[in-house]
């Protein structure tokens, strides 16, 4: 299928060619043997490019899916199995196998059940392991987008269909594809055991509470219906350490989601998913609780009286439980040093930080007390000039006024003087009248004044 194909079958698909350094990781990991891929006679072990240079030179295309690809976007190391989608028939990838492998003891394994599945290696002993599935990669798929990423290996091409799986991968998140519909997506052959697998990833769950007390309902009522081979990923994919952890998500999600956590186990130990929770160097280990589980068994919890067989559930989880708070116990211990050397190590800096700002605050109140202390000096320089400055405009005003005073005096004593010569010579010019006489006047005759 061409590029305009896909991005027209899948709206938002984006489709980007890898860097040579994830081309150089996967190449290393494709060098790498994979345990118990040949049979008991043989003492070869074939590597992954063996296998899948014998598929591509056949024209079949192949994709490149899974943990590898999310390891690389993490950068992390490729340090798992390899999943691949073939674009072939089961049928003609047997007869590719035979053809080419016949003769060299290749040993794989074909489910009867699901026909579509094909594995080399072995799961319960090794982490290296070859899972092929033949399947058209571009038909719709169900499964989270971050599960949902695959490179052609012809030319290394990276495919993200929903759009949100590279995103999705690096945020480290888990949810249903947006394009799906969540009752559709919910019956996956998978999605629970999916769901708990990232969650010991430390993915986060994108789920409602409702959505998931769908998935454990459906599980839970529908196990009994569902191909043995459903149970592939629980028996080959856990380790002896996983237990703990999923039974405290089983716990957890059981509290939330208000279903009884006994219902959840009860299906759990009906199709043996403990039992195969150990590796091969745990045979021992996996024998013990194999016999206990026989034992819950026997009573047949839904087909006999459920006490007994709670009883005996309870006993098992009690242990469990015991074991997991022991572990949870010295984690709490870690993380409270942890969490005391974190608290003493913020008091101290709190405390640095707290000096450096007494030491600014004291220096902007020293700084603001100097200024004050300048301002009050400048203050009292202004005051005195400006009292000098009026001392000298009364001294200024008096001496004026002195002068005003001076000059008005003796210009009155200037008027004063003229007018009393003024008045002198007036006096000087009028005639003198004695008092009490009257002038004698003779007709004919001059008046004479007296003197």
């Amino acid at each position: 299928m061409d590029i305009k194909s896909i991005k027209k079958k899948h709206k938002n698909a984006q489709i980007f060619e890898l860097k040579e350094n994830y081309i150089d990781d996967i190449s290393k990991k494709l060098d790498v043997n994979i345990p118990f891929s040949s049979s008991i006679n043989s003492d070869k072990e074939f590597t992954y490019r063996e296998i899948i240079e014998v598929i591509h030179n056949n024209n079949i295309k192949i994709y490149i899916t899974g943990g590898t690809i999310r390891n690389l976007l993490q950068h992390e190391s490729i340090d798992n199995d390899i999943d691949l989608y073939v674009d072939t028939t089961p049928k003609n990838l047997e007869k590719i196998f035979y053809a080419n492998f016949g003769g060299k003891k290749l040993k794989w394994y074909h489910s009867p059940n699901y026909e579509a599945y094909f594995l080399i290696g072995q799961k319960e002993c090794s982490d290296e392991f070859l899972e092929i599935l033949c399947s058209d990669v571009f038909e719709k798929k169900t499964d989270a987008p971050c599960n949902s990423l695959f490179v052609r290996y012809s030319d290394y091409v990276l495919f993200d269909l929903s759009g949100y799986g590279i995103i999705d991968t690096i945020k480290k998140i888990w949810r249903k594809p947006p394009d799906t519909p969540f009752d559709e997506w919910m019956k996956g052959r998978e999605i629970l055991w999916r769901m708990i697998k990232f969650k010991l990833k430390d993915y986060e769950i994108g789920l409602t509470l409702n959505e998931k007390t769908q998935i454990y309902t459906y599980w839970i009522n529908n196990m009994n219906k569902f191909p043995k081979d459903w149970l592939i990923p629980w028996r080959n994919n856990l380790e002896k350490g996983d237990i703990h952890q999923i039974l405290k998500i089983l716990e957890d999600d059981s509290k939330l989601i208000n279903i009884n956590l006994i219902d959840i186990l009860s299906v759990f130990i009906e199709h043996n998913i403990f039992s195969d929770f150990f590796k091969c160097s745990d045979i021992q280990s996996r024998n013990n609780l194999n016999k206990l589980i026989t034992n819950i068994k026997e009573s047949n919890p839904r087909k006999q009286s459920n006490e007994g067989t709670r009883n005996n559930l309870n006993n098992l989880i009690t242990n469990i439980k015991q074991s997991n708070k022991q572990k949870q116990s010295q984690a709490n211990k870690q993380k409270q040093s942890q969490a005391n050397k974190q608290k003493q190590s913020q008091a101290n800096k709190q405390k640095q930080s707290q000096a450096q700002a007494n030491k600014q605050k004291q220096s902007q109140s020293n700084k603001q007390k100097q200024a004050q202390s300048n301002k009050q000096k400048q203050s009292q320089s202004n005051k005195q000039k400006q009292s000098q400055s009026n001392k000298q405009k009364q001294s200024q005003s008096q001496s004026n006024k002195q002068k005003q005073s001076q000059s008005q005096s003796q210009s009155n004593k200037q008027k004063q003087s003229q007018s009393n010569k003024q008045k002198q010579s007036q006096s000087n010019k009028q005639p003198r009248v004695n008092k009490g006489k009257e002038p004698q006047v003779n007709k004919g005759r001059k008046i004479l004044f007296n003197n």
